[in-house]
Order: C-alpha cells, then structure tokens, then sequence
C-alpha cells in the first residue's frame, strides 16, 4: 500500500511540474521476474502510475543455484530438475495475466554470463549438472565471452532449442549466457507479444555495442 502511495505521490508532484516547467517526465521501475510480485503487489494500479515495467528478466541461475542452468532463457525446459525452471516468457505471462497492459512492460535482455566447475557431461553437455564451485562470479562480459567462443578456447557452444538459449562447456566448466541467436528470438518474442520494448543490463558488459546492435535490429 505503501508503495502505491509513494508511486500516486510521484506521479501527483510530476505532473505539476510538468505545468511549471513545460517539460515531460516518466516514471518506470523495475520489477522480478517472479510470481510473488504480483501476489504482493496491486501492479494494474502500477502500471496505471507508472510509464513502463521494466521485467528484470534474467539470472534465473547462478552461484546460489543447486545446480547448472540457463540465466536468461525464453522458455522454460521441461528438463529442468527445479520444477521446470523459470523462463522469460513465463514471467511476462504472469504480469498479463495479472492485468498488466503489454506495452507497459519492458523486456529485459542480460549482456552477460555466468559459469560453474567442476560440471559432469553426464550426456547432456553439463546442462542442469551439479558444480563444484561457481565461477566469474563478477559475470561474464560479452568481451569475456568471446574469448570462449574462439577456435581453440576448448569449449563447444551449445543451443537448447526448448529454452531458446546457448551454453558453453568444456568438459568441466559450463557457462550460461545470451548471444545474438538468443537476442534474435527476444526481439521477436517482444514483437508477438506487443511489449513496450526492451531494456539491457548493462550497457557496461557490450561496450562496442555488438549486442545492442542485433537487440536493436531485432525489434525494427
């Protein structure tokens, strides 16, 4: 309640400048990919509030994950060994079901990985395999990335055509991230589904903006 009210607040003192200065001003949050938001949360009063939802729709998996998994996939992977997993789609299905306006929500895009040792192949190239340790706990960068991605790195990418998303292994390290073949099936996902548009954590991550590009490119 308390949030609604500092939101309704916000938007109150905004608009009121907007007459005092002839200037233009929006307000966006960002929201989890997650059920319990909308269980806590009256977001059809939000999204009334508010510009744009932006979906934090990424790092499904990670150091505290049980095991390997995808960070930012589409889709969820009925193989996946924790009730199917999470997904993005599953996310924004859940925000409009809720009632949420589709141009509302910003679809998030990870520019970024993250990795685990000491992965068994176990016939499934370590995917949903239990680590010893997590890695690069900072993230893989898309730079950073591409040096796996190199002839000779010693890892093989991956596609999981179920999830829509691409992994590296090498035998022992299994790492999760996005790519333009992922980005590709974003932004056509984003166009089905009339979304508000996408947004990228971080800019920091894909600096000569090779990503951006094909984020870009795939929402025309």
């Amino acid at each position: 309640e308390n949030f609604i009210k500092l939101l309704s607040d916000l938007r109150v003192a905004l608009d009121d400048l907007e007459q005092e200065t002839g200037k233009e001003y929006t307000v966006s949050i960002a929201v989890p990919a997650s059920t319990w938001y909308v269980t806590k949360i009256d977001v059809v009063k939000v999204a009334s509030l508010v510009d744009t939802m932006k979906l934090m729709s990424y790092d499904y998996y990670g150091s505290w994950s049980a095991q390997t998994g995808h960070h930012a996939n589409l889709y969820n992977n009925p193989k996946d060994p924790d009730w199917g997993g999470w997904s993005t789609d599953q996310a924004v299905r859940t925000y409009l079901d809720a009632g949420v306006p589709a141009e509302k929500l910003i679809l998030g895009v990870a520019f970024y990985g993250r990795a685990w040792e000491g992965v068994q192949e176990n016939g499934v190239n370590g995917l949903f395999q239990k680590y010893t340790a997590s890695v690069y706990n900072d993230g893989l960068a898309w730079p950073d990335l591409q040096a796996f991605l190199a002839e000779g790195s010693g890892f093989t990418r991956y596609w999981d055509d179920v999830a829509k998303a691409p992994y590296l292994y090498n035998g022992d390290i299994f790492i999760t991230y996005t790519d333009p073949e992922a980005i590709q099936n974003i932004g056509e996902y984003v166009k089905e589904k009339g979304l508000g548009g996408v947004m990228t954590w971080e800019y920091g991550h894909d600096a000569q903006a090779e990503l951006l590009e094909v984020l870009a490119n795939s929402v025309q």
